[in-house]
């Protein structure tokens, strides 16, 4: 009951928040220019890429794992580490304006990534413990927020750029508040209590071990948008995210369903059953969602965007056979992390990273956004099928 009633909440506030965020960036690039939505994208992905997997450090997993198995004290290490490393992220602000975004946009950007760095360490917490239907009420409402934000903000005088940042960071402290005083009595006795040098030094090995996979993993997804804008322009990244955005609102069904049995995966004793199951339906998913959307994509982008923006039709197809590769991709990695297999999921990171930045910078001169269509779909494929092959390794490990 536990499993139906996670994916329940799961599945509402994924499907809430991201139709939700679908609508809020459908509804940005009306009120600013596409020029202007493309810095915008540009920023958000050097911050998200740069700055959130420091910011979290792979620690959400770490918190979730550890609490299933019944280890609460993990938390508290957990909370020590992330605050001092948001500490240390603000010196790297003014790096990132040598790329090109403003510093004032890059400061609400960090701190809109501090805040939603905070308010997971209680939705890790209520995961490990199998308890998410306040993660998913917290979900719809910080989304419907950042969309009142954005009307608000959209008739004042603030520069444009500014427009979407200062909307996700208001709207994010104010559920980030709301889900630390909802469970005060959950996380304040996990912090209060003497700090173990040692178990905080094992968190930050393996939450190190992890935060180089995230920050691999953000430069991998986000490397696309970055190496467009270095390479081809804001015009190239708008156009591109425009494609990117309507595929995002698919990738939620693999991550409510990787959400909602991590936990289950990571305790062990049922994990070939569980992957089996899941490795079924996604892929049932995957090839549905991936006919639908390249038969209908000049469709979609006409009712999204109206129809002068008709022209990314084939990034949007090019995204969307790269669908299945990212749904089974979800329960290939995370099925590394329930094994303990981090370090291998380390490296084959690195190399889809190495992959993806080699492709993209091979096709984005020659073929712009659609190039860098192209890479993802390539990088996807190879990254899914090597961490199948981790998982199969491992598993005969444990068998002998």
């Amino acid at each position: 009951m536990s499993l139906l009633r996670n994916f329940w909440w799961q599945g509402l506030g994924q499907l809430g928040s991201k139709g939700l965020g679908l609508l809020f960036y459908l509804l940005l690039p009306r009120l600013v220019s596409l020029e202007v939505y493309g810095q915008f994208s540009f920023a958000l992905s050097l911050a998200l890429m740069v700055l959130q997997p420091l910011l979290e450090l792979g620690l959400d997993w770490v918190i979730t794992k550890w609490v299933s198995r019944g280890e609460g004290a993990v938390v508290q290490q957990a909370v020590i580490i992330r605050g001092g490393i948001a500490f240390l992220c603000l010196v790297l602000l003014p790096l990132l304006t040598l790329f090109g975004p403003s510093l004032a946009v890059l400061v609400m950007l960090y701190g809109y990534l501090v805040l939603i760095s905070a308010q997971r360490i209680g939705f890790a917490i209520q995961r490990g413990r199998e308890e998410m239907q306040l993660e998913g009420i917290a979900n719809i409402a910080q989304k419907g927020l950042a969309i009142a934000a954005l009307v608000w903000f959209a008739p004042l005088n603030f520069p444009p750029l500014w427009l979407g940042p200062l909307a996700l960071l208001s709207s994010t402290a104010l559920v980030t508040l709301g889900v630390w005083v909802v469970m005060a009595t959950e996380i304040w006795p996990l912090l209060w209590r003497p700090v173990n040098v040692q178990g905080l030094r094992a968190t930050a090995q393996e939450g190190v071990m992890l935060g180089g996979v995230s920050l691999l993993g953000m430069i991998y997804f986000r490397v696309d948008s970055v190496m467009l804008g270095l390479l081809a322009g804001d015009l190239e990244v708008g156009r591109y995210n425009l494609a990117y955005r309507l595929i995002e609102g698919a990738i939620l069904i693999p991550s409510v369903v990787m959400a909602a049995t991590f936990p289950s995966l990571a305790k062990g004793h049922q994990f070939p059953k569980l992957f089996r199951q899941i490795f079924l339906g996604l892929g049932g998913m995957g090839v549905l969602l991936t006919v639908a959307v390249v038969a209908l994509a000049p469709l979609l982008l006409g009712l999204a965007y109206g129809h002068e923006l008709q022209s990314q039709t084939q990034i949007l197809r090019w995204l969307a056979l790269s669908l299945l590769p990212i749904y089974w991709g979800h329960l290939a990695t995370q099925g590394l992390v329930a094994l303990d297999r981090q370090r291998y999921y380390l490296g084959l990171t690195l190399g889809a990273v190495c992959l993806n930045v080699g492709l993209n910078r091979w096709l984005i001169p020659l073929d712009g956004a659609e190039g860098a269509a192209i890479a993802t779909l390539i990088t996807e494929i190879i990254m899914t099928l090597s961490c199948f092959a981790g998982i199969g390794l491992a598993i005969r490990q444990r068998s002998r």
